[in-house]
């Protein structure tokens, strides 16, 4: 998005001004145009100067970044009475215009809250290569699935959590088909994004009346990408997590080891987790979540979270810990919970008694090394 004065679209406004004023701009025009020039030509000398001083090489933080206002109008902010506004974020030594990222095709305007529930439904869905859903609410997910076709995606994702996902936004990472709107029926959906829908879906999903519909492809995995997060009136800027797990970084550290199927679900698992708040638990079997326990101030808590929203089908899952457990209680719950197999990265203190719960609970259990935080 550039600036406004600096897009080609205003060509025609300011012709239409020379000529209504024989050849000349208003002063307000004038300023605005001025503005945009040296705005421009700061960003040019700022290219340079990155390139002069090597940084411009990957993985590296830009000593500056920019802000440039969207053409996106919000209703509101995180509450009705808060205004706000949505800004594109770049390094210098990126382009500076980038496209608005999605298409409204109905509803009404987005508020804050769905912007951020919308990034982590796409950063969710973009995760596989598979069709995928991801049902969010308070940007934090409580159901995905991947699954041979979109709307058993859809059916697998929403089946999660039949109370959370109340006034959710759901993703897919295909196109929605004719027959998908069926499996949102008798759900509160405040937000369905794909990257296009049936003729035949629009039809069926233009009689709910307040759901917004919205077009945008999931953005790449390969994709350099920067998270920025406000704290203390401060800019923090950090890379996205797009770390494989990678087999070999599978530690077994029980006598009891898991099936190939089982091997599978962990890397599931372990990528939904990373999008869940911390403390984060998913429970899964196969390609789909049956339980999510995450924004809790203990992991045990998040653990007993998760298996209330299991329930029976608790029994056999895999789960998914984003950090290490400090105490053997999560584990236990787990353990009377039927709990096939955890992955967590290890690295407690007490990681003997860990491992001990597992043993007696007959779990396999796997240590990655690394976390998965997400504030």
């Amino acid at each position: 998005m550039g600036r406004r004065g600096d897009r080609p679209s205003e060509y025609d406004d300011v012709a239409a001004e020379l000529a209504q004023h024989s050849g000349s701009l208003t002063a307000a025009t004038r300023r605005r145009l001025a503005v945009a020039a040296f705005d421009r030509t700061s960003e040019y000398d700022r290219l340079i100067g990155n390139a002069l001083g090597g940084r411009t090489s990957e993985g590296e933080f830009p000593d500056a970044v920019e802000f440039l206002r969207e053409p996106i109008e919000l209703r509101y902010g995180e509450n009705p009475h808060q205004k706000a506004a949505v800004y594109w974020l770049g390094a210098p030594s990126e382009a500076p215009m980038a496209p608005t990222p999605f298409e409204l095709l109905k509803g009404a305007a987005l508020s804050f809250t769905n912007l951020l529930d919308l990034d982590t439904a796409l950063a969710l869905v973009s995760e596989f290569s598979q069709p995928a859903a991801a049902v969010v609410k308070h940007a934090t997910p409580c159901g995905v699935a991947v699954a041979p076709t979109i709307g058993e995606a859809l059916q697998d994702a929403i089946a999660t959590d039949p109370v959370a996902r109340y006034g959710c936004v759901i993703a897919a990472n295909r196109p929605i088909g004719p027959a998908d709107p069926a499996q949102l029926h008798g759900v509160f959906v405040d937000l369905l994004a794909a990257p296009g829908f049936d003729p035949a879906a629009r039809t069926a999903l233009d009689v709910r009346g307040k759901m917004k519909l919205v077009r945008v492809d999931p953005p790449p995995l390969d994709r350099p990408r920067w998270e920025a997060h406000s704290a203390l009136g401060r800019l923090l800027l950090q890379e996205s997590d797009r770390r494989p797990l990678l087999p070999a970084e599978l530690r077994p550290v029980t006598g009891r080891t898991a099936g190939p199927e089982e091997m599978a679900t962990i890397d599931f698992a372990w990528r939904v987790a990373r999008h869940a708040k911390s403390n984060a638990i998913v429970l899964a079997h196969g390609t789909r979540t049956v339980g999510i326990g995450s924004g809790q101030p203990t992991r045990v808590k998040a653990v007993e979270l998760a298996v209330e929203v299991a329930g029976e089908r608790a029994k056999g899952s895999v789960l998914a810990s984003d950090a290490f457990f400090p105490f053997a209680d999560g584990v236990e719950v787990a353990g009377r919970a039927g709990i096939a197999t955890i992955v967590q990265p290890g690295g407690s203190l007490r990681d003997t008694e860990v491992i001990r719960a597992a043993e007696e609970a007959r779990i396999a259990m796997y240590f990655t090394g690394w976390r998965i935080f997400r504030h």
